[in-house]
């Protein structure tokens, strides 16, 4: 990021900061939050010679927002089971 001849290479190629962080998902494929300098480039380098590269990022931002689906469903679903019970149980105070 704080390299001038990277940021200059990435507006030439019209890449902003979102994008930046999504190759920079799409390329950590353990999680680590880290890649080497080489496994950047040469994915980079893959990408620039692939004609897939626009629906790498469409592929790579459908899985991501099904995944994010399916985390925030299986919240809710949590809360409404908690509220559930609750009124169940609110439900059996009054009751008594």
């Amino acid at each position: 990021r704080k390299d001038p001849e990277f940021q200059s290479r990435l507006r030439v190629m019209d890449i902003d900061e979102s994008d930046l962080r999504q190759l920079f998902d799409m390329i950590d494929s353990t999680g680590e939050g880290e890649i080497e300098s080489s496994e950047f480039i040469a994915a980079l380098s893959r990408w620039v010679h692939d004609s897939k590269t626009a629906p790498r990022f469409v592929k790579y931002n459908v899985l991501r927002s099904l995944q994010m689906q399916e985390e925030l469903y299986e919240t809710v679903h949590e809360q409404f089971e908690m509220l559930s019970s609750r009124l169940d149980y609110s439900d059996y105070a009054l009751e008594s």
